[in-house]
């Protein structure tokens, strides 16, 4: 089978339907960085409504779809890994055990809360 040329959208989606793949969907890329935090590391990863909105905002403003919410949420978890990676990799003990996202990490990934 060929490859199509052409690409019809059939629906943009609303700031609801992108809330609901983030925070409902089976394959939502963010519930599924919560589980890896807290399989692979022992974190728990926690979020605020503000974070939620700052990355349907930032996925509406790059014309993104429900697809691209992945790559939206790995862009703003990409240096909160690498800490995570340092944190194991040295045994750093840290007595919290608890991320969270803010509407700062999304728009700075730099900023984030352990």
């Amino acid at each position: 089978m060929g490859r199509f040329y052409l690409t019809h959208e059939y629906k943009k989606l609303s700031a609801d339907d992108l809330k609901r793949i983030l925070l409902s969907s089976k394959t939502s890329p963010l519930l599924r960085k919560k589980q890896r935090y807290e399989e692979e590391f022992g974190f728990e990863l926690e979020w605020d409504d503000e974070a939620i909105d700052a990355l349907i905002a930032e996925a509406i403003k790059k014309g993104a779809g429900g697809r691209s919410l992945a790559k939206l949420v790995a862009h703003t978890f990409k240096k909160m890994d690498r800490e995570l990676l340092r944190i194991q990799k040295q045994e750093i003990i840290i007595p919290s055990k608890k991320l969270v996202l803010t509407s700062d990490t999304v728009f700075n990934n730099k900023n984030f809360k352990i």
